[in-house]
């Protein structure tokens, strides 16, 4: 509901209407007469008051003085006539000898009553409508308040939301870096395995000559070794022969060894 309606249904209930007619004599079914076809001219008044920046600071002057809190009928049982007829010269400027004849006609009321009855509605209008500018002001202000706080929520969850996304790009990074490190182990881990087994095979590669001539020939020269061994197997596998020729023909396995040693 907007304002002109507002303070219309206000100012035109039957409270309001008896305690207007009482103060000014006029009966009440053309008390409410006068006032619907009033208010919505001042309330124009006022509006193209209020649409310069000196018209819209008097009309906040003017409310700042009108701050009665009082019920309405009450407002207007004890209103200052004397007020309110500088209040709607203030508003209605110089049309107001038209407007107060246009409600004359229009209700059929003596311009005289008109008059008088703006004058004790006045007050109280003002007091209503600046009642109504201050909850709208408080609404305003409530309204920034909880504004601010639903940004400050968003932008607490907005932090959260960043805090929890680089929580968890870390442990992803931390996730790969375990994992690579993994990699890397376990390759170093196979090249070492792999050196290993080739150490042992080397390691388990047989050296027939120093073995053979650590067993058998008994000295520290190859010479000594490979001539020792020779005599032995010639004398084992050869049946004493001086001639090695003589020997690897007769004897295949001792040639073969023979040729392996030289």
């Amino acid at each position: 509901m907007d304002l002109l309606n507002m303070i219309t249904g206000l100012l035109t209930s039957n409270s309001s209407v008896d305690a207007l007619s009482a103060k000014t004599g006029t009966d009440s079914s053309q008390t409410k007469g006068i006032l619907s076809a009033a208010l919505p001219m001042l309330f124009g008044a006022l509006t193209d008051n209020a649409s310069s920046e000196a018209g819209a600071n008097s009309l906040l002057g003017a409310l700042s003085q009108h701050t009665n809190t009082a019920r309405i009928e009450e407002q207007i049982s004890n209103a200052d006539a004397e007020d309110g007829s500088k209040i709607i010269a203030h508003i209605l400027g110089k049309k107001q000898s038209e407007v107060v004849k246009a409600i004359s006609a229009k209700t059929g009321s003596d311009e005289k009553q008109v008059s008088a009855l703006l004058s004790n509605v006045a007050p109280g209008m003002m007091s209503t409508i600046s009642a109504a500018a201050t909850a709208a002001k408080a609404q305003q202000k409530k309204a920034i308040k909880v504004g601010q706080a639903a940004i400050k929520v968003d932008s607490a969850a907005r932090a959260q939301k960043a805090a929890v996304k680089a929580a968890e790009d870390a442990k992803a990074a931390k996730d790969a870096a375990i994992a690579k490190a993994a990699e890397a182990k376990a390759a170093a881990e196979a090249k070492a395995a792999e050196a290993k087994a080739a150490s042992e095979k080397a390691s388990a590669g047989l050296d027939l000559t120093g073995l053979l001539g650590g067993l058998l020939g008994g000295g520290s020269s190859k010479e000594e070794s490979s001539g020792g061994l020779g005599s032995l197997l010639g004398g084992l596998l050869g049946g004493g022969s001086d001639s090695k020729e003589d020997d690897a023909a007769d004897n295949p396995l001792l040639g073969m060894l023979k040729t392996f040693l030289k």
